[in-house]
């Protein structure tokens, strides 16, 4: 017999553009609502500086956009120490602009490792939970 659960989903987060006050509206559901799983949609990066779109010469740049990511994330980590998380169109970014500059995947490290996230959160394409199929897009 499964045990019942409670999933707290979290929509896109776009870091370094987490919206004031969202990350605290989401552990507050959380607590209320007695969630015992979160799942974040994907998107947890926003890859606005290295995307396949015209860029704004007045933008933050690359190196920049992923050291402001990392840091607001630190925020979402220690409110929700473990998390799955879908890898998003955005997320995967960072695969595709290697392979379009012809670099191998083996170049490239685990998107858990470049957003320095803690070994509980899982980075999955799709997570099925009580016959609940969470996939991004």
């Amino acid at each position: 017999m499964s045990k019942e659960r409670n999933v707290l989903f979290v929509a896109d987060l776009h870091a370094p553009w987490i919206l004031d006050g969202y990350l605290d509206w989401c552990k507050e559901q959380e607590e209320k609502y007695k969630c015992n799983r979160v799942i974040f949609s994907g998107d947890i990066l926003d890859g606005g500086s290295w995307n396949y779109h015209e860029q704004n010469p007045d933008g933050m740049g690359i190196k920049d956009e992923l050291y402001a990511a990392k840091k607001q994330l630190k925020q979402v980590y220690k409110l929700f120490p473990k998390a799955i998380s879908l890898m998003g169109n955005h997320d995967l970014l960072i695969s595709r602009k290697a392979k379009t500059g012809g670099l191998s995947q083996e170049f490239i490290k685990p998107f858990k490792q470049v957003v320095d996230a803690p070994k509980e959160w899982r980075f999955v394409h799709e997570y099925r939970i009580d016959n609940v199929l969470y996939k991004h897009g």
